[in-house]
């Protein structure tokens, strides 16, 4: 999720996952706003509706390419990006069991984590409900 998109997060895009680059990278760069932006009705925890676009990478896992040659390319993109980071989008964070509780607390804002952390709490204090993008019980 990003503030915003200079000319110089482009060519960071471009030099990072662009052609003839040695890492497949599929790029998916989202404009956003609209509906996303607005908080009506209930409480619920969408993160960060200020963020004005959100970019996806995927690298395909076959042949020379492994987990240890993409993490490191989608890494050096997303520090690159860094500065106009918002947070993460909770939908596009990979498999669920791999997040970790920083990663998690990165897709809402404060507020709405620490409302989470306080429903599990009360309804899930052993954690059963975990094999997901996991908000822990306890404090927030």
């Amino acid at each position: 999720m990003l503030s915003e998109l200079t000319e110089s997060d482009v060519q960071s895009i471009l030099k990072t996952a662009g052609p003839g680059e040695p890492v497949m990278c599929i790029v998916e760069l989202r404009h956003l706003g609209g509906a996303l932006a607005l908080r009506k009705g209930a409480p619920n925890a969408v993160g960060h509706r200020d963020a004005r676009y959100l970019l996806y990478v995927l690298s395909p896992l076959v042949g020379p390419f492994t987990p240890e040659t993409v993490r490191p390319v989608h890494q050096r993109l997303f520090n690159a990006l860094a500065p106009r980071t918002t947070g993460r989008f909770v939908n596009l964070m990979g498999i669920g069991k791999n997040a970790g509780p920083d990663q998690v607390r990165s897709a809402y804002d404060a507020e709405d984590h620490a409302r989470l952390v306080r429903l599990k709490t009360l309804h899930d204090p052993s954690n059963t409900f975990r094999i997901n993008y996991n908000v822990e019980p306890g404090t927030p």
